[in-house]
């Protein structure tokens, strides 16, 4: 073996904040009218006001290996990544209020 490197590394990445808007309760008004009538609708998404968003973690060990005068080698490398508190859509239906 002419060269050996063993690397490990981890991250975390803060993500998702600011990007939810809390639609509330209020039925929105539309543009378009029908024979004469305001159309209205109604929120059909509910939003949890407490988000504070999520995080990313990403894990690496890997191990780089040259043999034969740096002519042959072999690279060996273990990841991992995983999402905490990430927040998903709860579609519900307009009729519900």
């Amino acid at each position: 073996m002419s060269f050996g490197k063993l690397r490990a590394s981890i991250g975390q990445i803060p993500g998702g904040i600011g990007t939810y808007a809390y639609p509330g309760f209020a039925y929105g008004v539309g543009s378009v009218q029908w024979n004469g009538n305001i159309l209205m609708g109604t929120p059909d998404v509910l939003v949890d006001p407490n988000i504070s968003g999520f995080v990313t973690t990403q894990k690496e060990v890997g191990i780089d290996m040259q043999f034969l005068k740096n002519r042959v080698g072999t690279s060996f490398t273990y990841w991992l990544g995983d999402d905490k508190d990430f927040a998903t859509t709860l579609a519900i239906n307009g009729a519900s209020g």
